[in-house]
């Protein structure tokens, strides 16, 4: 005699349609079928990893949901419209989950080792069916507040996993809550700028959240983006929907005791002297001159904001004009550009700023001396030192 097949465990398909972003419900006839084993807490194990999800189901109008922890899922595995799921009854309302696509291919699985997306209340089991500690503050992603907190832009940020710099089929999710501000429903591809090179990068949205995707893996690579990398997205042109990315390299190391005291009240200490200094020279200048504060940003994001009323001595009404600084004897190209109703130098101010090993409390003026051909001179004002 053969064989005896073994038994079919009990399983039910999903095609993804309406809103399923949020929850998604189980058959009524499954559910039925198979109530005394389906509990309020169920895992799910995604085919092709050893990861596992935790999700309580919720019972809304006499129907049972995937509610609480399915959001998570759905993001991270870039759940779309017309997506295909087999659900597969393993044990004690455990399920293994096949995705696929709407051209009915199973999708490359994705590992969450690290995952941002799952660090708020739920939390990710590992085969052993241990919980992992994720401890998001590290040093990058302290970096990474700082420098959104003194940006003038609306900012994001994403600390890199595996599925956003893998070398296939990679993504980047944008953070709902932003992309519900800024990112309109019709809008197809975003700008990415970085050290002075743009991409355009695809975007595709999934229900109620948007995927950076095509050209964001070239991207990754070759900006060698790492897993634990901290990346901060600021929307510095809305029309165009331009980002401007900053990247916070995980193996940064805060030095103890200096950022503290540089930040906040303590910035304000020890750079009131270097400011005052700046105001009475910017004062007695023959030329068109202003004062400005280095600030965080100013170094990281590696650009200089510039006052409006000392841009417009320069006849600069809109677009990029190259310029020419001079500091301490030494010259650099620079790029004045407009971002909105902001003018920023940029390109070379990142080279004269570390040339002249400027930090977070010391001014600057800015002196026209050359209006025609666009030159600025630079007087850098040390907050611990003399002036040079």
């Amino acid at each position: 005699m053969g064989r005896r097949p073994p038994a079919r465990k009990p399983s039910f398909m999903k095609i993804l349609v309406k809103d399923f972003s949020t929850k998604l419900m189980i058959p009524p006839q499954f559910v039925k079928l198979h109530r005394g084993t389906l509990a309020r807490r169920c895992t799910l194990r995604p085919s092709g990893t050893a990861d596992s999800w935790r999700v309580r189901t919720k019972l809304m109008n006499n129907l049972l949901y995937f509610k609480k922890g399915w959001k998570k899922f759905a993001q991270h595995h870039s759940l779309g419209f017309g997506d295909l799921l087999v659900f597969r009854h393993a044990q004690d309302c455990e399920f293994h989950v096949d995705i696929f696509d709407k051209s009915c291919c199973c999708k490359d699985p994705v590992t969450s080792q690290n995952v941002e997306s799952q660090k708020d209340n739920d939390s990710i089991l590992t085969s052993t069916g241990l919980e992992k500690n994720l401890d998001p503050k590290t040093p990058a992603l302290e970096a990474a507040e700082d420098f959104m907190a003194s940006s003038e832009f609306p900012t994001f940020n994403r600390i890199m996993q595996p599925s956003y710099v893998g070398l296939h089929h990679g993504y980047m999710l944008i953070k709902p809550d932003f992309a519900k501000l800024h990112i309109k429903d019709r809008t197809r591809e975003v700008k990415i700028e970085i050290s002075g090179k743009t991409w355009t990068v695809r975007l595709r949205k999934h229900g109620s959240s948007h995927n950076l995707s095509a050209c964001w893996t070239q991207l990754a690579r070759e900006n060698a983006l790492k897993v634990g990398d901290v990346c901060v997205f600021e929307l510095i042109n809305a029309k165009d929907h331009t980002l401007k990315l900053s990247i916070f390299r995980s193996t940064m190391k805060i030095k103890t005791g200096r950022s503290k005291a540089r930040s906040g009240k303590g910035l304000k200490a020890q750079s009131s002297k270097a400011l005052t200094s700046a105001n009475e020279f910017s004062s007695l200048s023959k030329y068109p001159s202003c004062p400005c504060l280095v600030h965080f940003t100013y170094l990281r994001g590696g650009y200089l904001q510039v006052p409006s009323a000392f841009v417009k001595q320069m006849k600069v009404t809109a677009g990029a004009k190259k310029v020419k600084l001079e500091c301490g004897g030494k010259e650099w190209n620079a790029l004045l550009s407009s971002h909105g109703s902001h003018r920023r130098l940029s390109h070379g101010w990142s080279a004269l700023a570390k040339h002249n090993s400027l930090q977070i409390g010391d001014a600057c003026v800015l002196e026209l001396i050359h209006t025609n051909d666009a030159v600025i001179k630079i007087t850098v004002f040390k907050s611990h030192v003399q002036h040079r």
